[in-house]
């Protein structure tokens, strides 16, 4: 969880900088990098979909609209967050060696692992900050010797 809230951290951190800072970026590059860090936001935001997903079908509730809108999430999503799926099954059907696709599961596995990690470890930034806690960081300890 260490290296989510590292990535969180560089998120806020980089956006306000690119977006507010005196670079010779362009507005467009600017806006293209804040979105590019905006990825680190994606975990929460998928969660927080999923909540709301189950809440309207518990609801009854599926106008058009609603529908269209959802399969239009659903599309954007899955081309950036479900890239590495349709990658390993790309690479396995050119490679020809089929018996690899049963790997994909594990897949899903350390993706649910890695969508809810980094979703607790937004969620233990905000509550920080609120509270006004102090951020502590365990670096990673470093055995070589700079020469």
């Amino acid at each position: 969880m260490r290296w989510a809230k590292g990535h969180n951290q560089a998120m806020v951190t980089y956006s306000l900088h690119l977006l507010l800072g005196r670079h010779r970026a362009t507005l467009r590059e600017r806006i293209d990098g804040t979105l590019l860090l905006g990825v680190y936001a994606m975990a929460p935001i998928t969660i927080i979909g999923w909540i709301l997903a189950l809440g309207v079908f518990y609801q009854g509730v599926a106008p058009l609209h609603g529908i269209l809108a959802l399969f239009a999430l659903t599309a954007y999503a899955s081309v950036g967050n479900m890239a590495a799926f349709f990658e390993i099954a790309a690479a396995v059907r050119l490679d020809g060696n089929r018996a690899r696709i049963s790997l994909l599961p594990f897949l899903v596995l350390g993706f649910a692992a890695s969508i809810f990690s980094v979703s607790w470890a937004a969620i233990s930034q905000l509550t920080a900050l609120v509270t006004k806690a102090e951020f502590h960081w365990d670096k990673t300890e470093r055995f070589r010797k700079v020469t």
